[in-house]
């Protein structure tokens, strides 16, 4: 029988879950206990931070939800946006990337991978991403594919600028 001496505390209940999390025996949301609808909340309350323009602080939101849950799409999805505002294109671009691996018809992750893509002059790997963003939106109201299509009318009016330009020199 134990005693108060031998009993196990919670604290020792804490430090054995902490040891088998950082062993890869518990993920995060098995040490920490959240409820995917805990974490997509505090995506939501990111999210606020994010309208709000306090990037860090939404940072802070989303790298923590993906700390807990690497495959939470809101938390990864968002990360990648928040990095891409803070024009930090490579950090963006692994999370985008890892978001649409999550749910590859993700259509804000595709426009902001896009985004990125163009940013780093990958033209067609950006262009395949606008595609398959308008193409997901079934309902043509989707305001990321939107800015997709914006994107490309806007890539597509320089290229002709660029041409006429040459004809004209020619």
């Amino acid at each position: 029988m134990a005693t108060p001496e031998t009993a196990p505390t919670a604290g020792d209940a804490a430090t054995k879950a902490i040891d088998r999390y950082l062993k890869g025996e518990l993920n995060g949301k098995e040490l920490t206990g959240f409820k995917d609808a805990e974490l997509n909340y505090f995506a939501y309350l990111g999210g606020q931070l994010y309208e709000q323009g306090k990037l860090d602080e939404a940072l802070d939101v989303f790298r923590g939800i993906v700390k807990i849950d690497p495959q939470n799409i809101y938390g990864r999805a968002s990360l990648g946006a928040a990095y891409l505002q803070k024009n930090d294109v490579d950090k963006a671009l692994d999370e985008l990337s890892a978001a649409i691996e999550i749910q590859p018809d993700n259509i804000p992750a595709l426009v902001n991978r896009g985004e990125c893509l163009l940013k780093k002059g990958r033209i067609k790997e950006a262009g395949a991403d606008f595609k398959k963003a308008i193409e997901s939106d079934k309902s043509g109201r989707n305001p990321a594919a939107l800015r997709a299509r914006a994107i490309i009318a806007g890539v597509n009016a320089v290229v002709q600028a660029v041409k006429q330009k040459q004809v004209a020199k020619a």
